[in-house]
C-alpha cells in the first residue's frame, strides 16, 4: 500500500511537472508573439522598468526615430542615459508623474530637440505619444509603456499653411 500511495505521489508529481513545463512554454511563445508584434508595429515602443526608468525593450522604429544606431543604445541604460538631450525638456518630470501616479499621459504635438543629425533626421522634432503605466501582478506601477509617432512633417505643413494664410 505504501509502494502504490508513493507511485500515486510519483506519477502526479511529474504530471504536475510536465504541466508547469507545458505552460511555462506557452509563456514563453506568447511573449515572443507580443515581442514580435512589438517590432513590427509602424511606432516607436519601448518598456521602461522601475522608478529610474531603464528601457528593458526598444523596437527598432525607436532606435531609428531617436538617431541612435542599435537598441543596445538603450537597454539597461536609464532615459536619461540613453538620450541625456531630454534632460531639460520636461519629458522626464511626466515619466516620473506618471510611475508615481499610475495615470497614463497622452502628448499631442509634442516639440523635442534629439540628436539625429548623424542620421540625417531634424534635430527639431514633434510627437504624438503615450506614457502608459504598467503594473505588476498586485497592481502596483513598475513600468511604463512608451508608444510615439513622429508627426514633425504633419505640424510643419500646418505651420506653414498658418503663416501662408497670415500673409
Amino acid at each position: 500500500e505504501a509502494e502504490n500511495l508513493l507511485l500515486s505521489v510519483g506519477a502526479n508529481q511529474a504530471a504536475v511537472a510536465l504541466r508547469a513545463a507545458r505552460l511555462r512554454a506557452e509563456a514563453d511563445s506568447e511573449r515572443n508573439r507580443l515581442r514580435d508584434l512589438l517590432a513590427q508595429a509602424p511606432a516607436a515602443m519601448g518598456l521602461l522598468m522601475g522608478p529610474e526608468h531603464r528601457w528593458t525593450y526598444v523596437n527598432d522604429e525607436y532606435v531609428r526615430l531617436t538617431g541612435r544606431n542599435d537598441p543596445d543604445d538603450f537597454l539597461g541604460k536609464s532615459v536619461v542615459e540613453s538620450l541625456p538631450e531630454i534632460r531639460t525638456q520636461g519629458f522626464i518630470e511626466l515619466l516620473d508623474e506618471v510611475y508615481r501616479t499610475g495615470k497614463p499621459f497622452f502628448g499631442r504635438e509634442m516639440k523635442t530637440n534629439l540628436e539625429r543629425s548623424a542620421r540625417g533626421l531634424s534635430n527639431e522634432s514633434y510627437w504624438d505619444f503615450v506614457y502608459q503605466p504598467v503594473r505588476d501582478a498586485v497592481g502596483h506601477v513598475d513600468g511604463i509603456l512608451v508608444h510615439a509617432v513622429e508627426v514633425t512633417d504633419r505640424v510643419l505643413a500646418r505651420k506653414n499653411i498658418e503663416e501662408s494664410e497670415r500673409k
